[in-house]
C-alpha cells in the first residue's frame, strides 16, 4: 500500500509543469537574440525553478517558506517574460514558516491564474496565503481572460486533488467559483 501510495504521488509530481520548461527557454532565447538586459534575471529565475523542480519536488515534504520562494520565482520570470505587464498582488501572512507541505500544492494555483488570467494594472491577479498553526487558507483570484478557458482543467486540478487526497484527506476543502469575469481558487487545509 505504501509503495502504491510513493508511485502515485512520483506520478502525480512528474504531470507538473511539463512544457513550461520549453516556452520559457524559447522567451529566454529571444531576450538574448534581441540583448535584452533582463536576460541574465530570467536565467536566474529559471534555474531557481529547475532547482527547485530538481531537488525539493522529490520530497514528500518541504517547508512552507520554500513553495513560496518558488511560486515568487515562477511569478517573476512571468513578469520578465511578459515585459513586466503582469501584476500580481501577492500577500503572505506565516505564523510558522517552517510549516511543511508536500511540494506543488500550492502553485497549480497559480500557474492557473498566470495562464489563463487577465492581468492589467487595475485587474492584477491576487493571492493570498494565510497559515496559522491549525489552518492554511490559500486563495487565487483572477480576472479571466477573453479568449482562454479559465480553468485548472484536466490534469492539474484532478491532479492537485488527488495529491490532497493522499497527504490530507478530510482534512481540505478546495473551492472553485467563477462570479462574472472573474475566477477565485480557495483552498483550506486543516493543519491539526
Amino acid at each position: 500500500m505504501e509503495e502504491n501510495k510513493n508511485t502515485e504521488i512520483k506520478f502525480l509530481k512528474a504531470q507538473i509543469n511539463p512544457h513550461f520548461v520549453f516556452n520559457t527557454l524559447n522567451n529566454i532565447y529571444s531576450m538574448v537574440y534581441f540583448q535584452s538586459d533582463k536576460s541574465l534575471i530570467a536565467i536566474d529565475k529559471l534555474s531557481q525553478i529547475m532547482r527547485f523542480t530538481t531537488y525539493e519536488s522529490q520530497k514528500e515534504k518541504i517547508k512552507l517558506s520554500d513553495e513560496v520562494d518558488y511560486i515568487k520565482a515562477y511569478i517573476e520570470l512571468e513578469q520578465l517574460r511578459h515585459q513586466d505587464n503582469v501584476r500580481v498582488d501577492f500577500n503572505v501572512e506565516l505564523k510558522n514558516e517552517f510549516e511543511e507541505i508536500p511540494p506543488y500544492i500550492l502553485s497549480p494555483l497559480v500557474e492557473n491564474a498566470l495562464k489563463h488570467g487577465e492581468v492589467s494594472d487595475s485587474e492584477p491577479i491576487e493571492i493570498q496565503l494565510k497559515v496559522s498553526s491549525e489552518k492554511l487558507i490559500f486563495k487565487v483570484k483572477n480576472k479571466i481572460g477573453t479568449q482562454k478557458k479559465d480553468s485548472l482543467g484536466g490534469i492539474g486540478l484532478d491532479n492537485l486533488q488527488k495529491r490532497l487526497q493522499i497527504h490530507y484527506p478530510e482534512k481540505h476543502q478546495i473551492k472553485i467559483t467563477k462570479e462574472e469575469n472573474h475566477f477565485t481558487a480557495e483552498l483550506e487545509i486543516d493543519l491539526k
